[in-house]
């Protein structure tokens, strides 16, 4: 990475989007992917207009900068797997 890889970005889902955002992170939105959040298990990007999240822009997969408790998908079902006697529910606090 390089220092300028870390700086918070002005994103938009298409030109002249009303709804841009000033604060995105790429890293954090890379590491979603990174987390099993991707096109193989079925989430593509949320900005694309076929996601069923598109108007969610303040979603960290879309445009944004909030974590959602889909995007910990892959983590709660490695976790089943592990536990399987144990029901895992991905949870994001407030604050």
């Amino acid at each position: 990475m390089y220092d300028t890889d870390i700086v918070l970005r002005h994103a938009s889902r298409r030109p002249r989007d009303p709804r841009k955002q000033s604060d995105f992170s790429v890293p954090a939105h890379e590491f979603g992917h990174a987390i099993g959040y991707a096109n193989p298990r079925g989430h593509i990007d949320e900005y694309l207009p076929t996601s069923s999240y598109y108007s969610d822009v303040h979603s960290i997969m879309n445009i944004g900068r909030r974590v959602r408790p889909r995007h910990l998908s892959l983590i709660t079902e490695t976790l089943a797997k592990i536990v399987p006697a144990c029901k895992f529910q991905a949870m994001i606090g407030q604050g």
